[in-house]
């Protein structure tokens, strides 16, 4: 006999198991944010509890959340209310909490800029097939991006991979991440944020000698930029900028 949950799953809670499925980790105020913006603090608490009472999602404390209570979906919730034939692969949780923490940060900042129409995380691109997501999506699947952002540029929507650095990576791994974009013509623009300018000065050096075309292909920001101070400028090695937040 097919066992009931003990309370009424609704649309909202539904949306919600998509979001964290498709980010892997948030915190309790992510989830708030982005998934139960109409609850109050106190009623969000308690509906988490409940849900983690069902055994939908799980909390786990770590320090690499910074001691911060973070969710994750579990096996429960996708076979119930996710899975369907267009299922790739099952990753429900987060093996880089930090990293993906701040992913779900440059998720909200991106997709409250005008111009960022669609925000599809890593997981999400990994799990559910071309035919549900569209095959414009396959190029950042091979690619393993961290994300792909619609943005409509000059009034033509096209579709930019998202890559977030958290922290100083050696020159060979720059080169790695920024030759497999060199190398995918179908990925036209690439949107990478960094933790600090540091970092993005040189990662842009890298790529100004690897660009023998000089296609200024990347388009870089901090986290510090994007995240805490809402700039939605992003500019390139060539000094060229794309603007986020301003139609056209």
């Amino acid at each position: 006999m097919k066992q009931k949950n003990r309370i009424e799953i609704r649309q909202n809670d539904v949306d919600f198991f998509f979001f964290l499925h498709s980010v892997k980790a948030a915190t309790i105020e992510q989830v708030g944010r982005d998934a139960y913006p109409l609850l109050k603090k106190w009623a969000l608490y308690k509906r988490l509890q409940m849900l983690q009472n069902e055994g939908l999602v799980q909390g786990s404390i770590t320090s690499s959340s910074g001691h911060r209570k973070v969710y994750s979906i579990t096996r429960k919730a996708f076979r119930k209310y996710l899975s369907n034939a267009h299922v790739k692969r099952k990753e429900l949780k987060s093996d880089a909490i930090k990293h993906d923490l701040g992913l779900v940060e440059i998720r909200y900042a991106l997709l409250n800029l005008d111009r960022v129409t669609r925000f599809i995380p890593e997981n999400s691109l990994q799990t559910w097939s071309s035919d549900l997501l569209g095959k414009e999506i396959e190029p950042f699947v091979i690619s393993n991006s961290d994300a792909a952002a619609q943005i409509t540029v000059s009034q033509t929507s096209i579709f930019f991979a998202l890559e977030y650095e958290l922290s100083l990576k050696t020159e060979t791994r720059y080169q790695e991440t920024i030759r497999k974009y060199y190398l995918e013509s179908e990925v036209t623009r690439v949107l990478y944020v960094v933790e600090s300018s540091n970092d993005l000065k040189k990662i842009m050096d890298i790529e100004k000698t690897m660009d023998r075309k000089c296609l200024g292909k990347f388009f870089y920001t901090t986290f510090e930029k994007l995240v805490q101070k809402k700039e939605s400028k992003f500019i390139n090695w060539k000094g060229e900028v794309i603007n986020l937040g301003v139609q056209g």
